[in-house]
């Protein structure tokens, strides 16, 4: 081989392994976006389906809000929250209580 074949074939084994470091970049930088995307294509479809039945959806929305109005759900809920509150507030002054104690 002459001095200038070699050159060029020096030179294209760099050409290669420089192609082959970046497509591993590559790789590696796509394989950041890939579980987003993942995500974003599972909403679209969803949103899709939802378009497709939006009048089922919306009527099982409204039988939902009454049956939930109707049962007393909300005013359960609220009296639940309101025991949640006060079962706290008594918890955190027991953990005093028994900290102190403890002391």
């Amino acid at each position: 081989m002459n001095p200038g074949q070699v050159a060029l074939e020096r030179r294209r084994q760099i050409l290669v392994a420089r192609i082959g470091a970046q497509r591993l970049q590559l790789e590696w930088q796509l394989d950041a976006f890939r579980r987003p995307l993942q995500a974003f294509e599972l909403a679209r479809a969803l949103g899709e389906t939802l378009r497709r039945n939006a009048k089922l959806a919306g009527a099982i929305a409204v039988c939902a809000g009454f049956l939930l109005m109707r049962s007393g759900l909300f005013s359960k809920a609220l009296r639940i929250l309101r025991l949640a509150n006060t079962t706290t507030r008594w918890w955190v002054l027991a953990r005093l209580g028994w900290h102190l104690v403890r002391r």
